[in-house]
């Protein structure tokens, strides 16, 4: 095993332990102050040693890893799922199946970029794979060492826990303070160490860290320090903060490695990725990236939708619960059966309308995920296509197992084959509100959104009615979170409406004062304020009826989200 060079200190050659691969350290520095380059000088040394390597990447910013420093050779060979470099889409039903992935193959290193899903998704798909891998790591015959970069980490596991993010909080937790045991490492990045957890922060064995200059951001880390430094070095510490350059870190490990050190970060081998654009330039691409086995991985994909699906217990509920509900919705209302006798006859027809109806839904959205699939997959093996280079042994997967989600097989042909949906029918007033701010969505959208953006009333019978036929027509999908499809799309586009956009600074410029206040403060804030330090930016009193009501008309216009934190709404502006 190689020592992991990271730089030079005091004009010495800088190492970390190859064995620190299953310890847990933070990464902190303002906003461009090298953090996540800092990240992948390390990740570079652990994929060097052969050790398994897994980026949870909500900025997109990881993916240079494979490809050279310069471009023109091929870096290390670890699968990009998600976003524009992506070998294969990245969804929230994948979770499970990656850390399935992860789990049973210790030479299969892979990068999670989040940075197409909106908030609430990216915590759903970090809670969900922190937890499957957590549970089979601790499987004795898969402990063997993977470490896991979490960039953005205040993300999943804050100061400030909501009830949104519980789940996500302990996922991570589970993974830092008990993690170890079953060969896993974590190495936390951020540039809020503030609002980073300071149970998870503390846990820390090293400490990297490089320019900070806001005063709350440097009480999270002075409250680490002293815990573990003595007078001299704390006093030395704390006055070089604000003047470190550029890719100058403190590494400081007083317990498992005893190192104190001001080092300056070496050059990365691979491709800068997370460079920050230069205005009137365009971003350098890499002209050669290590080849992976996309039809390895597209065969797995394949083999196991059906599969998967079964073995999930919650998602045999849902299915069960929709049929149920279904069932009752196909029987009238007004009819009731006596009791000694049952027709079978009419059992058997509303059951088939449900099914038939259940096959309705379940279609529209699998098309969408396997054309999107497809259009990944064709895109990815375009781009690798030329590279003669191939992976080094080590990659070749041993037993892969993804969860994803299940698509239905019966005597139909493959969904991603069908035709799109052909509709003559001209819409209506209502149905081209309606499809009007379904479309300018790229995510499914809830009932109560739908009817407030469009202006209809959510109990309205001409509301339920309208979604109703357009769901029969094939024109959208689903039922309290709707979707529109690809025929829907066709259909809306081919009438000349226009989209029905929601603009927060439409709101910001024909609110009220108060309105306008609040609103723009959380726009330039970006992260969840308590009511008090809303009401202390604005010039309002917490206590008053009027900022108070305020509060809750926005909240009723799906505006903000949240009671004792409020934030702007993940599902309109996230």
């Amino acid at each position: 095993m190689k020592a992991i060079h990271i730089g030079k200190s005091r004009s010495k050659r800088f190492t970390l332990p190859p064995d620190f691969v299953t310890e847990t350290a933070a990464i902190l520095a303002r906003r461009g102050g090298g953090k996540t380059y800092t990240g992948n000088v390390v990740a570079e040394g652990f994929l060097e040693n052969g050790f398994q390597v897994v980026v949870i990447d909500p900025c997109n910013a990881w993916w240079g890893l494979r490809s050279s420093a310069n471009g023109k050779s091929p870096g290390y060979p670890i699968v990009i799922f998600g976003g524009p470099r992506g070998d294969l889409p990245l969804e929230v039903p994948m979770a499970r199946g990656i850390a399935d992935l992860v789990a049973e193959n210790p030479d299969f290193s892979c990068v999670l970029s989040l940075r197409h899903l909106r908030k609430g998704p990216q915590k759903q798909f970090v809670c969900e794979f922190a937890e499957q891998l957590f549970h089979r790591k601790g499987e004795e015959k898969l402990a063997t060492a993977v470490h896991i970069f979490i960039d953005e980490a205040h993300r999943f596991a804050p100061q400030f826990v909501r009830a949104d993010d519980a789940k996500v909080m302990g996922a991570v937790g589970d993974l830092v303070l008990g993690g170890r045991q079953a060969g896993i490492g974590v190495t936390l990045i951020t540039q809020r160490s503030a609002k980073l957890n300071k149970d998870v922060l503390t846990q820390a064995e090293l400490l990297i860290v490089g320019q900070i200059t806001g005063p709350q951001d440097k009480k999270a880390v002075r409250e680490w320090i002293e815990e573990n430094a003595d007078a001299v070095e704390q006093g030395e510490f704390i006055t070089s903060l604000a003047k470190l350059k550029r890719g100058e870190f403190w590494f400081w490990s007083p317990a498992k490695l005893d190192v104190f050190a001001r080092v300056d970060v070496r050059k990365r081998t691979t491709f800068d990725s997370s460079a920050t654009p230069k205005t009137g330039r365009r971003p350098k691409s890499p002209k050669r990236v290590s080849k992976v086995d996309l039809a390895k991985l597209q065969e797995t994909l394949q083999q196991n939708l059906q599969e998967i699906e079964e073995r999930d217990p919650k998602a045999l509920k849902r299915r069960i619960a929709e049929l149920e509900r279904a069932a009752r919705k196909s029987q009238p209302a007004s009819v009731t059966l006596p009791a000694p006798t049952l027709d079978k006859a009419s059992l058997k027809k509303a059951v088939d309308s449900a099914l038939d109806e259940r096959d309705d839904q379940w279609r529209i959205s699998v098309e969408g995920f396997m054309t999107t699939l497809d259009e990944r997959l064709r895109t990815a093996t375009a781009s690798v296509s030329s590279i003669e280079i191939k992976a080094p042994a080590r990659s070749k997967f041993k037993s892969i197992q993804m969860h994803v989600p299940n698509v239905q097989v019966d005597v139909r042909p493959p969904v991603s084959t069908l035709p799109p949906v052909t509709d003559d029918m001209p819409l209506n007033k209502c149905e081209i509100a309606l499809l009007g701010v379904l479309v300018s969505r790229d995510r499914p959208v809830s009932k109560k959104l739908v009817a407030l953006q469009s202006g209809y009333s959510i109990k309205s019978g001409h509301f339920n009615n309208t979604l109703s036929g357009l769901r029969k027509r094939g024109l959208i999908g689903g039922t309290d979170n709707i979707v529109i499809t690809l025929g829907g799309s066709q259909v809306f586009a081919a009438s000349g409406a226009q989209a029905i956009t929601v603009d927060i600074d439409h709101w910001i410029a024909h609110g009220s004062k108060c309105t306008r206040a609040i609103l723009q403060k959380l726009k330039d804030n970006r992260d969840p304020m308590s009511r008090q330090e809303i009401a202390n930016a604005t010039g309002y009193s917490a206590t008053s009826g009027h900022f108070n009501n305020t509060l809750s008309k926005l909240r009723g216009l799906l505006l903000i989200e949240g009671t004792d934190f409020v934030s702007l709404s993940a599902e309109l502006f996230g």
